[in-house]
Order: structure tokens, then C-alpha cells, then sequence
């Protein structure tokens, strides 16, 4: 009994507490250009996060829904940046993705932030799941208090100061809201290097690139994961938009979500991927086709979560009209072979 107090305090006190074992990985592109990724052993659950800067300023790409580590990465930036941090940009619209702002806008109080329209338009939604997600905290700290006065005198002092800690956190977080983005913004200019910022239609209700002129480096989130985390049944035009990506000759280096920097040639993936579930019998087998498996071979990660992403991306599929399926295989019927 004991020991399964301990261990649910163990897995709420992680939630609260910086530890060295989840440090960010900090890679530096070139002068201006950083990109903050999660270890290896949870890059699944946290999202790269990117800082450009300039010689007047600085942006910070993304948040993610870790408030603990994000608080850390708030503490590194402040310490590495000799500018100001004046703007922070969200590629995407999904509550993970937006809710992280709220820290990162207490922390730089002057920059303005930059999400898709949709985010603007629907912020109460986004303030909700913020009280939600601070409540379930507190839900948790409560209980875990009332579980500590089972444990004897030694084992309480040890858990006391931490629990301080947590209790702390979850007060400064209750004190915060999710700020109002700003309207239409298509450039950013930091000082010597400008960013572009351009709608799509892709992984989530909105979406943004933001282009770095100076390296050819493009950074969507979500709507460039190598595999492709459907969440809607859009999938025809996210599978548009990224074609049109890849014929971009500007772009020479992508950065999303999950996974590593890759070149646009690698679009190939996300994009076979898409045209895959586009294409897909409803009388098949949902299993991942060969030509598919193929293309992703090289990882070891990729190939263990194709087969659920693939089945997660049929399941949306499936709720989309026939004949919208029709159409669009016999829009793509000359090109089919190259995927089977």
C-alpha cells in the first residue's frame, strides 16, 4: 500500500519538477538559427520548438503542452539570447500547440504572438482548455496531499518540500491566461533577417509556415511530420498543400513537429502517405502497403508507429463521403502505380 502512495506521488511529482533526464536538446543550425527538440525518449510527447533571431530581435517557433520543460526552455533562452524576444509563432492550431503560449507570453511580456486566424476566432475555446488542464492539475495535487498523511514521519519530510514546489507551480500557472493573437501578419522582420509567414490548409483547423530567408529553412509543426498524425478528414488538401511545397525551389530544409530537420525532397513521404489513405480500398485490409513500408525503412521509429498512424488516418477516411473519395481517385488515377 505504501508503496503504491509512494509511486503515485513518484509519477505527480514528475509532472511538477525539472529533471536533468528531460533536458531539451539545443542544435545550432547556423548563427541565427536554433532549434530546441525533446530526448529521444519521449520525442513523441514533445514537440520541437525553434528561436531565430536577428540583430534587433528574436522569435521563438511553437510551444508545446509541458509546462514544466517549457519553463525550463523559457530559462535557457533567456540566458543564451543577447536580443529581445519580440515575436512568438505558432505553426498550428491544436490545443498542445497553443496552450504552452500562455507561459512563453508571461515570459516575454512585449512579444506579440502569431497563430492562424482560427485560433483568434475561437480563443475562448483555447482559454477553456487552459482552466481545464490547471484544474486537473490542482485535482491531482489535492489528492496526492491527502494520500501523504499516510506516510510516516521520514517518508513525509521527504515528500513535503516537493510538494511545496508543485503547489507553487500550479498557483503561477492558475495566475495566467491565454493571450489574444495578433491579426494578419505575412513578415516578420528580426534585424537583418525576415521571416515569411503564410496560411495553409494542413494538419489542424489552421495552419502557418513560416519561411527563414536567409537558410532556406521552413517550419510547419505538425503539418510536416514525416508521418502524418491525421485528426480530420481533410486529408486531400493537406495532401495538395504539401505538393505544392515540394515544388517550392526556395525552401531547402524543413523542420517539423516530430523527428529531425529534413530535406524537401523527403516531402515525398508525408506526401505518398496522404495519397495512400486517399486511395485505399474500403474493402482492403488496413494494412500499410508494401511500396509504403518501403519509403521508411531507414527508420527504425518511423516504421514502429506507421502501422497506427496509417489505421488512424483510415478511420477519418472513413467518415468522408464516397464520392468525394471517388473524385479524387479518378483525379489521380494516371499517378496510382507510383504508389502501389
Amino acid at each position: 500500500m505504501i508503496f503504491q502512495m509512494m509511486r503515485f506521488l513518484t509519477l505527480l511529482i514528475l509532472t511538477f519538477l525539472s529533471l536533468s533526464c528531460f533536458a531539451q536538446q539545443w542544435y545550432q543550425v547556423d548563427t541565427h538559427t536554433f532549434i530546441i527538440a525533446p530526448p529521444k525518449n519521449i520525442a513523441q510527447l514533445q514537440a520541437n520548438q525553434a528561436v531565430i533571431t536577428g540583430t534587433d530581435c528574436a522569435a521563438i517557433i511553437n510551444a508545446h503542452g509541458d509546462f514544466t520543460v517549457l519553463e525550463q526552455t523559457i530559462n535557457q533562452i533567456k540566458k543564451r539570447l543577447s536580443v529581445p524576444v519580440c515575436y512568438l509563432i505558432s505553426t498550428g492550431s491544436s490545443h498542445d500547440e497553443i496552450l504552452g503560449i500562455a507561459l512563453l507570453q508571461h515570459a516575454f511580456p512585449a512579444a506579440k504572438w502569431i497563430a492562424p486566424d482560427y485560433v483568434k476566432e475561437n480563443i475562448q475555446l483555447y482559454q477553456n482548455a487552459y482552466r481545464q488542464k490547471i484544474d486537473h492539475y490542482s485535482r491531482s495535487y489535492s489528492v496526492s496531499a491527502q494520500r501523504k498523511k499516510a506516510l510516516n514521519e521520514q517518508e513525509t519530510a521527504h515528500w513535503q518540500k516537493r510538494l511545496h514546489t508543485a503547489k507553487q507551480r500550479i498557483t503561477y500557472w492558475q495566475s495566467l491566461n491565454i493571450p489574444l493573437p495578433q491579426g494578419k501578419v505575412t513578415l516578420v522582420q528580426l534585424g537583418q533577417n525576415t521571416l515569411e509567414i503564410t496560411p495553409a490548409v494542413a494538419a489542424s483547423a489552421g495552419d502557418l509556415f513560416i519561411f527563414n530567408q536567409k537558410n532556406g529553412g521552413l517550419f510547419g509543426g505538425a503539418n510536416l511530420d514525416p508521418i502524418p498524425y491525421v485528426t480530420h478528414n481533410s486529408i486531400s488538401q493537406w495532401h495538395n498543400t504539401l505538393v505544392s511545397l515540394k515544388q517550392r525551389n526556395e525552401v531547402v530544409w524543413l523542420l517539423p513537429s516530430h523527428g529531425k530537420p529534413y530535406q524537401r525532397d523527403e516531402l515525398t513521404k508525408p506526401v505518398a502517405f496522404l495519397h495512400a489513405i486517399m486511395t485505399f480500398g474500403l474493402d482492403q485490409e488496413p494494412s500499410v502497403p508494401a511500396a509504403l513500408r518501403t519509403m521508411y525503412k531507414n527508420d527504425v521509429a518511423e516504421q514502429q508507429k506507421l502501422q497506427l498512424l496509417f489505421n488512424l488516418a483510415l478511420k477519418h477516411t472513413q467518415s468522408m463521403p464516397t464520392s468525394t473519395i471517388s473524385t479524387y481517385k479518378h483525379a489521380h488515377r494516371n499517378t496510382l502505380a507510383l504508389h502501389e
